[in-house]
């Protein structure tokens, strides 16, 4: 996304852009109905009062796993080897922690858990730190350090992809240049993870 916002600041030097951080999709759509907000990127779950989303890529997960883990050797994990694995979990009241427990009792995946974060970045952390695994969506254009980093991302292709996008109150209220900013966002995102997957 990084990649975006500098593209549509130098098409529009003028405008005025402000970001706020919120902890979970639920505030955002709060912050979107209370007015606060223009539009909020999210991880996109069912239908919300008031709110209309747009999808705009889907995110593969991958587990995060400390260099020095067995795991981290291999090309890919499949689902049925994170049964007993102890996993940093997302809040279960998350759209994206909901979404993966979804998945993990759909495909009969049972794990264990004794840390608990609010946010990727954290898990991540946590993993590189051997706190545990870390099932996390891939996000276009994060990095992750080389062969020689404490941390490895092993793809698992077995789960459903994290859909995510962006919300609004209404698109066709949507200030001109907020649509273009979402626009160049959406295509930048969708273009990065073309590139990852390649």
């Amino acid at each position: 996304m990084s990649e975006a916002i500098v593209a549509f600041r130098q098409r529009h030097p003028k405008v005025s852009l402000e970001f706020q951080t919120e902890t979970s999709s639920r505030s955002c759509y709060d912050a979107l109905a209370a007015g606060h907000l223009d539009l909020a990127w999210v991880t996109l779950g069912g239908p919300v009062r008031g709110i209309e989303q747009r999808p705009v890529v889907d995110l593969p997960w991958v587990l995060a796993v400390r260099a020095d883990d067995p795991l981290a050797r291999r090309a890919r994990v499949e689902v049925a080897d994170l049964a007993g694995i102890r996993l940093i979990r997302l809040p279960q009241n998350s759209t994206s922690g909901a979404r993966l427990d979804a998945a993990f009792a759909e495909l009969g995946v049972r794990s264990s858990s004794d840390t608990g974060v609010a946010d990727w970045d954290t898990a991540l952390l946590l993993a590189e730190l051997g706190l545990g695994h870390a099932v996390v969506p891939a996000l276009p254009g994060h990095r992750v350090p080389g062969g020689d980093g404490p941390l490895r991302l092993v793809p698992v292709p077995g789960l459903p992809p994290l859909p995510v996008g962006w919300a609004v109150r209404r698109w066709d209220a949507l200030p001109p240049l907020a649509r273009v900013f979402a626009d160049t966002v959406a295509d930048h995102v969708a273009a990065a993870s073309t590139r990852h997957r390649e």
